[in-house]
């Protein structure tokens, strides 16, 4: 399928024309997630929130330093899994080690 301009939902690399999504954005954001600082991501509909939490997972996973998953339901999502699902879920996460 040819590449087109994405008005609806999430934008997909490959499938869409888009800009980076972590444009001028990306290393502030790596600066407060390697700082274990909140963020708050706020901004008008349809101007790629979405897109840009997905990028940033995918980078987040690639890097291998921390796990990162996305949910646009958020946490309550998780607590609909069976209690055998929630837990396979956990195994797949790796603990904290603190090399301090």
């Amino acid at each position: 399928m040819a590449k087109f301009f994405n008005i609806a939902g999430h934008c997909v690399p490959g499938e869409h024309y888009m800009l980076d999504p972590m444009r001028g954005t990306g290393d502030d954001l790596m600066r407060l997630i390697d700082g274990k600082q909140y963020f708050l991501i706020h901004a008008a509909r349809q101007s790629g929130k979405t897109t840009l939490l997905k990028e940033l997972t995918r980078r987040l996973n690639k890097q291998g330093n921390y796990y990162a998953l996305y949910s646009w339901r958020g946490f309550n999502t998780f607590c609909m899994l069976s209690r055998a699902s929630f837990r396979a879920l956990l195994s797949n996460i790796k603990p904290e080690t603190n090399t301090s």
